[in-house]
């Protein structure tokens, strides 16, 4: 009966390991998308090829439309680019606006001592500025707003190293739901867009806005 037990398993060893092909996708709920008008832009689309291995694309989506409102399939088109590898703490300054092109932003950046990367944001939709928002990239220790971070409790959050933090400067207008003078604020830049989210004053994420880098 033993001997009988090892043949087994021996037989068992030896059958070769089948490897299936994994099913070439793509996981659209995981990207950025952002659509205005009859251009749809969705960044840093993860597919997955027969093998399994994941790559990042942005793709552009422009829609033809009829004079009876159909969409003509045929005649839209789509383009894919390899997504530019960006970390999510580093900034692209320039012109920033709202997936509507009602804000108008500004942002500029400039190195720290100790090599931080300081940001400053301001936006308008009229005159002058309406909010003015500033953050600074590397782990809390030492940050400019160290104090703050620490007491709303922003090193308990899991991850808090992929984002850059800050504080609201002033605000002047509710558009963006809860952005107000003094307020938390983390900042994370994926290809261009700029995702802000504001945490008031505790560690849980109260509201946010993305801006399209023009």
């Amino acid at each position: 009966m033993f001997k009988v037990l090892i043949r087994s398993i021996i037989v068992i060893l030896i059958i070769p390991t089948i490897v299936l092909a994994a099913t070439p996708t793509a996981f659209m709920q995981n990207a950025q998308v952002i659509g205005t008008g009859k251009q749809i832009k969705a960044y840093r689309v993860p597919t997955q090829d027969e093998k399994g291995i994941i790559r990042y694309y942005d793709l552009t989506v422009n829609l033809n439309v009829l004079k009876n409102g159909k969409i003509d399939a045929s005649k839209s088109s789509v383009k894919a680019v390899p997504s530019k590898l960006v970390l999510s703490t580093q900034f692209l300054p320039g012109t920033y606006t709202d997936a509507n092109n009602r804000w108008k932003c500004t942002m500029d950046t400039s190195v720290l001592k100790g090599g931080r990367t300081e940001t400053a944001l301001a936006c308008n939709k009229t005159s002058g500025p309406e909010i003015s928002i500033s953050w600074a990239s590397g782990p809390i220790k030492g940050h400019p707003f160290e104090l703050d971070l620490k007491a709303a409790g922003i090193d308990k959050i899991t991850g808090y190293d992929n984002y850059a933090w800050g504080r609201v400067g002033y605000s002047y207008f509710t558009e963006w739901g809860c952005f107000r003078t003094n307020h938390i604020i983390s900042a994370r830049q994926a290809g261009n867009l700029l995702n802000l989210t504001c945490y008031g004053e505790s560690n849980t994420a109260l509201c946010g806005t993305t801006l399209i880098k023009k």
